[in-house]
């Protein structure tokens, strides 16, 4: 079961795992860019640059393993992601997200509410909506 102990112990999950989550919610607290969240991710790129949603063809990284995934209903139809990040990236964030492909597949996406607070400097991660 996955729960914190009295002392702060995370437990139920893999120690690495939380980590890694740990890692990451630093990471993020004190990016410098605010105003977006930034993910990265290795890629066989089929392209470079950034991704325009209306000329982009979907194209299987690893086919075999969609149709298993889709055959278990795990996956949606191949190109079904780029739809839905427009659709809600937009939606929450008020701008079309930013994706680029190359070596690193790189997705951004404005999230008006990490804006940093306005009059002060960034301390230890305070953020705040506008």
């Amino acid at each position: 079961m996955l729960g914190v102990q009295d002392s702060g112990e995370v437990t139920g999950i893999d120690p690495d795992t939380v980590t890694q989550i740990k890692k990451d919610f630093v990471t993020a607290i004190n990016n410098p860019q605010y105003g977006q969240v930034r993910t990265e991710n290795s890629n066989k790129p089929h392209g470079l640059g950034v991704l325009n949603p209306t000329t982009f063809t979907p194209f299987p990284k690893n086919p075999v393993i969609g149709a298993f995934f889709r055959e278990i209903h795990r996956a949606d139809e191949l190109g079904s992601g780029m739809r839905k990040m427009m659709r809600y990236g937009k939606a929450y964030g008020g701008a079309d997200p930013e994706m680029i492909e190359g070596d690193v597949f790189r997705i951004i996406v404005k999230v008006p509410e990490f804006q940093q607070i306005k009059g002060s400097e960034p301390q230890s991660g305070q953020l705040a909506p506008e």
